[in-house]
């Protein structure tokens, strides 16, 4: 009888349905949550309580998707996704029991399959009713577009700055964390292309300047101010462009989410490069977007000279983004008769120019002596760091040891699966020996190859794997106020805190510091740095299959970025911030697509 009144309500549209699924998820989240928010209570009664409903709940769910047909993806299509997904995050959890695909044995292996397979179901259920969301979203008139009003960008603005004022007065006059020591390049003008140099002047400066007046902490209030400021301006911008394109609910989501989600408003004050990159990436991504919609070809042709400076303002702020607009150069050749891909590779070729012309003279300006070129190397370090220490347990093949230790301090070397610093700090790896290195790296692919694929994974598990953790507790023992986030102002520099509100420092630092957020249904999977990444795949996988083709040529940036990402020392959140405050223009995309025919 019920399941007949459900079907009866579904008939009459897809609004309904993906309302009375969104209702029956929201009902399964908090069953979930309160498995593990109760812990008094013993196993067998929260089973008790959590089952029946949780069976019934799903029973409903596979009847409610059944009825329904995915409008952007083929069953083929929507399975491989679903499984993609499943096989990852059930493989996430057999390394969270302790095991890895290097004592994986067939029957191991055989139950791992089947437990993706039994799954795979259910992820693509959800990612039907994904799409059917977005595209009901569509469906009902939120299509219309209209010129972009300053009140529009105005009101956002001005919520952001003002909720993020409070957290500031909490947290007075800002962090100075993270890789803060950059100011010492400044007052001893002695400068290292190891960070970006323009950053390293911007953060320097303003110290400088509050050293200047007295007072260190007014200087880092300072590039908190000019930081929060900017960055806001940018966030809002996003906000108002889903409103001009009609996405108003979206909209009214994306402010809520950056102006309240603690990540956006802790890091806003945080002095790391990373937050002012990921800023202007969105804004390189608005204003790409903006470019199809533009009044006039002039208008178009004044954006795309803007990208070209914001396009080398991005490589200028951190290193690695260098790479990821060199590697979309190729990609753009591929696609050069149309006409979209020809003008991309001649904004990302003019940018990328520019930004050599730019670095070169600020490095040759301020004699800036070259980085260590063992930061590109977090990969081959850990796969040596693993195997090392493998080997040396179990007492196995001293000849390969050898070989590893020649390159390593290893009485203060220590292998971290999930951060690769604790070995690279101690690495003697240098321009000079870098390709007998990476030869190495090779010979221990071939001799021990599940051990060097277990290493990539344990490093870049918090970008696959929604459900781990170790991006949260990543530096943990570095500062006492190191969790999710880094909260922390290092010492020697005459800062300190003067919160005008201790009681919500001390709620923050419960969520960020103590890593409270995970006990709270939602917050872990919106500070998780997978969930960005797999939204991120899912537009490209759209972008792949058609649905969203309009939108490809704005995607391999990310991409590539991504893979320079996974290459890095670790997974943190501010590593992946990029897709973070990207995140609203990706579901504006994926609600744009067009249904398959």
């Amino acid at each position: 009888m019920f399941l007949r009144q459900l079907r009866s309500s579904f008939a009459s549209g897809l609004k309904k349905q993906c309302l009375a699924c969104s209702v029956l998820l929201a009902l399964m989240t908090f069953l979930g949550a309160w498995y593990f928010l109760f812990d008094e209570v013993n196993d067998y009664t929260r089973l008790s309580l959590v089952l029946p409903a949780g069976f019934l709940l799903i029973a409903v769910f596979f009847h409610t998707v059944l009825q329904i047909s995915n409008p952007l993806l083929s069953l083929a299509q929507e399975g491989l996704l679903g499984f993609l997904f499943v096989l990852f995050s059930v493989t996430g959890a057999y390394f969270e029991s302790g095991r890895y695909l290097a004592s994986l044995s067939f029957g191991s292996a055989g139950l791992l399959l089947l437990r993706a397979v039994l799954l795979t179901p259910l992820a693509s259920g959800i990612l039907r009713l994904l799409c059917c969301a977005l595209c009901a979203r569509s469906s009902q008139g939120e299509t219309g577009q209209r010129k972009m009003r300053l009140w529009d960008w105005l009101v956002p603005f001005l919520i952001i700055l003002a909720v993020w004022a409070v957290v500031w007065l909490a947290y007075r006059p800002g962090f100075f964390n993270y890789d803060a020591w950059q100011v010492d390049e400044v007052l001893n003008h002695r400068f290292s292309r190891h960070h970006p140099l323009l950053h390293t002047l911007l953060l320097g400066h303003c110290y400088k300047l509050g050293l200047s007046l007295g007072d260190p902490n007014a200087g880092v209030a300072l590039y908190c101010a000019v930081q929060g400021i900017l960055l806001a301006a940018i966030l809002a911008l996003s906000c108002a462009f889903l409103r001009s394109r009609g996405r108003r609910f979206l909209s009214a989501l994306s402010l809520l989410f950056y102006a309240f989600f603690p990540a956006n408003s802790i890091l806003a004050i945080s002095t790391t490069k990373d937050v002012l990159f990921s800023g202007f990436i969105l804004l390189a991504l608005l204003l790409a977007l903006s470019c199809d919609t533009a009044g006039s070809k002039r208008a178009a042709h004044v954006l795309a000279v803007i990208e070209v400076f914001l396009l080398a303002l991005i490589q200028l702020m951190r290193n690695n983004a260098q790479y990821a607009v060199l590697l979309t150069l190729p990609v753009c050749l591929l696609f050069f008769r149309r006409k979209r891909w020809r003008t991309l590779f001649l904004v990302f070729a003019a940018g990328f120019a520019l930004f050599k012309v730019s670095d070169a003279a600020l490095t040759r300006m301020l004699s800036a002596a070259p980085g260590e070129i063992a930061e590109a190397f977090s990969i081959p370090i850990q796969q040596c760091g693993r195997i090392y220490t493998r080997l040396a347990e179990d007492g196995e093949d001293e000849e390969t040891q050898a070989e590893i230790a020649a390159f390593f301090d290893m009485d203060k070397a220590y292998y971290r699966p999930e951060r690769s610093d604790l070995m690279k700090f101690y690495t003697t790896v240098d321009r000079e020996n870098a390709a007998a290195f990476l030869k190495l790296s090779a010979k221990l692919f071939l001799r021990y190859p599940l051990e060097s694929i277990d290493a990539v994974l344990c490093l870049t598990k918090g970008a696959w794997d929604v459900g781990d953790l170790t991006y949260a507790e990543a530096y943990r023992g570095v500062s006492d106020r190191a969790g999710v986030l880094f909260t922390d102002i290092k010492p020697g520099y005459g800062i300190h805190e003067e919160s005008a509100l201790p009681g919500l420092e001390r709620a923050l630092e419960r969520l960020v510091s103590e890593n409270a957020f995970t006990r709270i249904p939602l917050l872990p999977l919106l500070f998780s740095p997978a969930f960005y990444v797999w939204l991120f795949l899912l537009v490209f996988a759209m972008a792949v299959f058609g649905p969203a083709r309009a939108y490809a040529p704005f995607l391999p940036f990310f991409f590539f970025l991504l893979l320079t990402i996974l290459a890095g020392p670790c997974i943190i959140v501010r590593y992946v911030y990029p897709f973070m405050v990207c995140m609203p223009v990706f579901l504006y995309m994926l609600s744009s697509c067009r249904p398959r025919r």
